[in-house]
């Protein structure tokens, strides 16, 4: 028996009717990764921890007003999103993303492509794009992501 071409006698498909939240999209992860990525890593490369942190912030409306508000010395909740790391490999199998020898997180030229189309279109990310063209890539240094993940122990 092959079940591939066999007709169920009974089946019946219910919609929930509501929609998947963009937060559990990889999509949407990968793409704020590779604006990320883009817009506030110098050489359009970091390690897991920056993207980690950078993702918590931009990722949050929150976060990224306390951030615009506070700065460096934000009292911010780093959530580092196990669904994150799903979404890098996705990117990484897709050709967006590739490991240099350091074992950063870059672009390729593919995710580069990719990085022009999400901001030639106007109207996604909007709130997100605002926020990173507010800083430069020198704002987010190692130092100051370790500064804003170990508050008070450094």
């Amino acid at each position: 028996m092959d079940i591939l071409n066999e007709t169920p006698e009974k089946m019946t498909f219910i919609s929930s009717g509501s929609p998947v939240e963009p937060e559990l999209r990889p999509v949407w992860r990968i793409s704020l990764i590779i604006i990320i990525l883009k817009k506030l890593c110098r050489g359009s490369s970091a390690s897991l921890k920056k993207i980690q942190v950078l993702y918590s912030i931009l990722s949050s409306s929150d976060k990224r007003d306390a951030y615009s508000k506070h700065g460096i010395n934000a009292e911010l909740n780093i959530r580092f999103d196990p669904l994150l790391d799903r979404a890098i490999s996705i990117g990484l199998g897709e050709g967006l993303l590739e490991l240099d020898e350091a074992k950063s997180i870059r672009l390729t030229r593919k995710g580069n492509q990719f990085s022009e189309k999400i901001y030639a279109n106007k109207n996604i990310f909007e709130l997100e794009k605002e926020f990173i063209e507010s800083y430069t890539k020198s704002e987010f240094t190692d130092k100051n992501i370790d500064k804003l993940l170990y508050k008070g122990i450094i």
